[in-house]
C-alpha cells in the first residue's frame, strides 16, 4: 500500500518523505527492512527519508542511490546529510549525538523515544546541545513523546512538525 501511495503521489507530482523506522517498528531485522523498503520507495519515486545514519545497510542502500542518481541524472532528492540527523535514542547518550552534531552541524536534529526510558535523553540531549551553543531546533517524536514533554522540553513535537518554522531564513531540507 506504501509504495503505491508512493507512485500515486509521483504521478500526481507531488513530493513525498517516509520514516524509515516507523515502517519496520516491530519488526525482526529492521535494518534489513528499512535497507529493501528505501530501495523500492526510491524505486516507485520517494524524494525522501527519514532514516537511522547508523545503519550501514540503509546507507549503503542510500549511497547506492545516490551514485545512480549521479550516473543516471535521476529525480531522487535526498536529505542533505548536513540537513537532519535522525537518532533513535536505544543506548545513545547524550555526548555521542553532540559529538556527530559538532562534527556535523545540522540545520536541524530529529530525535524519537519509543520506549519511556528513553523519552528522558531527548530533554538531556537538548540541554547538553544548548550548553554547547548548539541551538538548533530539534523534532522529537515517538511512541513516548506528547506535546507536553516537548514543551517541557523545548523541542518540537513531530506530530506538529509542519508547523516548524523555517531554519536559517529558509525551509529545512527534508526532500
Amino acid at each position: 500500500m506504501t509504495i503505491e501511495t508512493i507512485k500515486l503521489f509521483n504521478r500526481l507530482g507531488l513530493k513525498s518523505i517516509i520514516g524509515l523506522s516507523n515502517l519496520s517498528f516491530g519488526w525482526p531485522e529492521r535494518e534489513k527492512i528499512n535497507a529493501a523498503f528505501l530501495c523500492l520507495g526510491i524505486q516507485a519515486g520517494l524524494k525522501g527519508a527519514i532514516l537511522n545514519a547508523s545503519e550501514p545497510t540503509t546507507m549503503k542502500v542510500l549511497s547506492g542511490a545516490l551514485t545512480l542518481e549521479r550516473i543516471e541524472k535521476k529525480k531522487f532528492e535526498p536529505m542533505s546529510p548536513n540537513s537532519l540527523i535522525n537518532f533513535l535514542l536505544k543506548g545513545k547518550k547524550a555526548d555521542i549525538v553532540l559529538k556527530e552534531c559538532l562534527k556535523i552541524r545540522p540545520d536541524l536534529l530529529g530525535l524519537s523515544a519509543m520506549i519511556t526510558t528513553t523519552v528522558g535523553r531527548i530533554k538531556e540531549i537538548a540541554d547538553q546541545l544548548r550548553a554547547n551553543g548548539l541551538d538548533l531546533p530539534i523534532l522529537a517524536g515517538g511512541a513516548s513523546m506528547n506535546r507536553l514533554l516537548a514543551e517541557k522540553f523545548r523541542v518540537h513535537y513531530a506530530q506538529e512538525a509542519i508547523f516548524l518554522p523555517w531554519v536559517k531564513g529558509r525551509p529545512p531540507e527534508l526532500c
